[in-house]
């Protein structure tokens, strides 16, 4: 999946939506893929590849291969890189939905419940959310919830918590940037298994991971660099 840097490769970068899906179990198609990384001497390149849905994609490479990148590509947050990516939702009515959870979640001085990702719902359903995941104790559950300033909470709490709001909504596409870095091991086995369990349900998810959490059940694996 590498291209030399002196290769020419296409210009611009072209996303297309489409909504009238005629086939239903493709998520992304990726197509003349190209994308620069500074101080690297080979680029990241992807001919053709077809993500269908439920799909669980690992991107991997060591530090600085690009996979923040690549990711922040795909996901629409960077519009770095060229070639072309078409994304397909799953019927003729909805578009399509994404999730994306980064490395270092932004949160507000305020309460869990005040955050954007929640919307302004009540606390109940936000316990729910947090709940459902599987990803706190009943101590660590009700001190998030009771934390004044959200800012406050540990990088491996914030991270959590965007992944329980992630799990909980019903989207096309899951993004997901090393979750599991500041997690122990008993949350990556629950992160794991709900990745596992909302794959089934046809949600795709492209996932940056330096360990092997979500090792044996993925689909496609994307590496970024030559050996990694």
């Amino acid at each position: 999946l590498n291209r030399q840097i002196d290769e020419p490769a296409p210009k611009g970068l072209v996303r297309t939506f489409i909504s009238n899906n005629t086939s239903a179990n493709t998520a992304l198609t990726i197509t003349d893929f190209t994308l620069s990384i500074p101080n690297q001497q080979t680029s990241i390149f992807i001919e053709n590849l077809t993500i269908k849905r439920g799909d669980i994609v690992l991107i991997k490479g060591p530090n600085g291969s690009g996979k923040t990148t690549m990711i922040d590509v795909l996901s629409g947050v960077s519009e770095r890189g060229v070639g072309q990516l078409f994304y397909y939702s799953r019927d003729n009515v909805s578009p399509i939905k994404m999730k994306y959870c980064t490395q270092m979640p932004y949160y507000t001085d305020k309460p869990l419940i005040d955050q954007a990702k929640f919307n302004n719902i009540p606390a109940n359903k936000v316990r729910d959310i947090l709940t459902r995941s599987n990803l706190f104790d009943a101590q660590a559950l009700r001190k998030v919830m009771e934390i004044e300033n959200a800012q406050n909470l540990s990088g491996g709490e914030k991270v959590k918590v965007s992944c329980a709001e992630a799990l909980s909504v019903d989207c096309d596409i899951c993004f997901l940037d090393e979750p599991t870095s500041p997690m122990d091991k008993v949350a990556k086995s629950k992160l794991r298994d709900a990745v596992v369990a909302k794959a089934q349900a046809g949600t795709t998810f492209i996932i940056v991971s330096h360990d092997e959490t979500f090792s044996g059940i993925e689909k496609i694996v994307v590496l970024t660099e030559k050996g990694a």
